[in-house]
């Protein structure tokens, strides 16, 4: 049991058994004996058939991949503190966090004293406008070569940096066709937002004279290493386009989607082909929360009265669909070969034999949205233990079998 605190100690290879936990594939919850060696899962299998060196009593808690958090569109706004999210997301379980930023050489030295993994998107541009006119600022390959130094300088085995595009007025199309195809030879994705030029249409529009999605049709960027940051403005015609796709999409205010809605029809339909989802909010965004929701910046989404119409969807977003959308397959999952980036909760949701239960992705969402883990672990070594922050790489302390 959690409350039993005994120390895993040295060894690297420990299995937690007679455990329930959530698999993302079938979004349910099953009962298996985990083995992690190495900061990896390496194997589920049946309850009471594991091998390790040391064996954890997983009777009475939830194992719960770790989450995904939504991206963060970094405005430049001092009054965003980064360093308390990053406190908040790992506190309610966050292990991996996505951020659009240009201040990258600031932020990501507090992502890294954290331990939390990230996928850092750089915001990039040869173009710019001031008044209408649209100016070059600079060459591809000067942007090119700027990207190449943010990956030398600032990536490690938990940080990634992958290229972004703010505005499609700002970035030239051979520049987003060049760092489209960076992004392809890394296996990363290049995340761009896709608003016909906003706050800029007629510019936009005289320009192109078409759509920022009829664009990426056009320079055939609409595959699976592009992520399309949207909102409810694109048109219906634009929806259907990426719909019909490959590429992976990021919702902007997903806590305002509602069931029934537009952009709710187009995403369940992204959903059925096992594509990448990922939430997204401003990091000047107010947040508000709802009844029955934690009180934290760690979860846009919690802001919004109806967010439990799309409880299937944000857990989606926050597990397989994130970890897809991001290009990071280890994450966001509990099988073999995954890391092993888990959650424990102390009190397992159960519905056996309930006729009338709802789906177990909305318990789990209950869950996250309601109650906080007591253990956070990044590749098998706690980040949070007893519901506090740790300081530095540690095993849990959990209930060793006799």
């Amino acid at each position: 049991m959690l409350s039993h605190l005994n120390q895993i100690g040295g060894t690297d290879h420990w299995a937690i058994c007679h455990t329930r936990y959530f698999d993302t594939a079938e979004g349910r919850f099953r009962t298996a004996d985990i083995e992690i060696r190495g900061g990896e899962i390496v194997g589920l299998v049946t309850p009471g058939g594991g091998k390790a060196a040391v064996l954890i009593d997983g009777r009475g808690m939830l194992l719960v991949p770790g989450l995904i958090g939504e991206l963060i569109v970094d405005q430049g706004d001092d009054c965003f503190d980064f360093e308390a999210y990053i406190r908040h997301a790992m506190l309610h379980g966050i292990t991996t966090i996505s951020l659009f930023t240009d201040r990258q050489a600031s932020i990501v030295p507090e992502v890294r004293r954290r331990g939390l993994r990230a996928e850092v998107y750089c915001g990039y541009r040869d173009r710019s406008i001031e008044g209408n006119p649209i100016t070059a600022i600079s060459g591809v390959q000067q942007v090119v070569d700027l990207y190449r130094s943010d990956v030398q300088a600032l990536e490690d085995d938990l940080i990634r940096i992958s290229p972004g595009i703010s505005s499609q007025l700002f970035a030239s199309s051979s520049l987003t066709i060049r760092l489209h195809e960076l992004a392809k030879a890394d296996g990363k994705r290049l995340l761009l937002n896709v608003d016909s030029g906003q706050p800029h249409p007629d510019v936009f529009h005289d320009l192109y004279a078409c759509s920022g999605t009829m664009l990426l049709r056009s320079l055939s960027l609409l595959d699976g290493n592009t992520i399309a940051v949207i909102d409810s403005t694109l048109s219906r015609r634009d929806f259907d386009i990426l719909a019909d796709s490959g590429i992976h999409v990021c919702v902007l205010d997903g806590g305002k989607l509602q069931a029934g809605s537009k952009m709710a029809g187009i995403l369940n339909r992204i959903m059925r082909t096992r594509r990448g989802i990922l939430l997204c909010r401003l990091s000047g965004a107010a947040l508000e929360t709802a009844d029955g929701s934690i009180s934290s910046p760690a979860f846009g989404w919690a802001s919004s009265g109806s967010v439990g119409q799309m409880a299937e969807f944000i857990v989606d977003a926050m597990t397989r669909g994130g970890s897809t959308a991001l290009g990071l397959p280890t994450v966001g999952r509990i099988h073999a070969g995954a890391s092993a980036d888990l959650l424990a909760f102390d009190i397992p949701p159960s519905t056996d034999g309930d006729p009338n239960a709802v789906s177990d992705a909305r318990l789990l969402f209950d869950l996250i949205a309601q109650k906080r883990p007591r253990f956070v672990m990044v590749g098998g070594e706690c980040r949070v233990k007893d519901y506090a922050l740790v300081g530095g790489a540690a095993h849990c302390a959990l209930a060793v079998m006799e």
